[in-house]
């Protein structure tokens, strides 16, 4: 995956290659200054295809960013926001994503769940939250508009 390919929806995070470190490597954002930081693990289950997109989420006030622990590949999909304030789910984007790359989603990126490839797989992430409906916001996708998923 191209770090360019991901720009509109966010940072592609690789290892820092030659350098000890990489500072700055995502645009961590928090739009509300009372929310805190939430540094939380998450299991990720494996996908089995073709799959059925039945819902997104994002994180209007938040940037999120996943940094993989135990994963070999994981699967991000996303989508531009539509006029109507809901994803576009006809501009999915799908990237498979080695297990040595973190993401961060920008702030009120639709996105579906965290998902892997190949077996169970352990995430740190990091998120703003309030405890508010403003953490995150679902979108149910009508069972006539839900699309498929296949990777060749």
């Amino acid at each position: 995956m191209l770090s360019e390919d991901f720009k509109q929806y966010g940072n592609l995070l690789n290892t820092p290659g030659n350098v000890a470190r990489l500072d700055n490597a995502a645009k961590l954002q928090n739009k509300r200054s009372h929310a805190k930081p939430n540094l939380l693990i998450a299991k990720a289950e494996p996908t089995l295809f073709p799959m059925t997109i039945k819902k997104m989420e994002r994180h209007p006030e938040s940037s999120q960013t996943f940094f993989p622990l135990d994963v070999k590949q994981y699967l991000i999909l996303v989508c531009p926001n539509s006029h109507n304030d809901q994803p576009n789910i006809k501009k999915i984007d799908a990237f498979v994503v080695e297990g040595n790359q973190g993401i961060n989603y920008l702030p009120g990126v639709w996105h579906y769940p965290i998902t892997t490839l190949d077996k169970t797989g352990i995430f740190a992430a990091l998120v703003w939250e309030d405890g508010t409906s403003l953490d995150t916001e679902w979108y149910n996708i009508p069972p006539l508009e839900q699309p498929t998923i296949c990777l060749d």
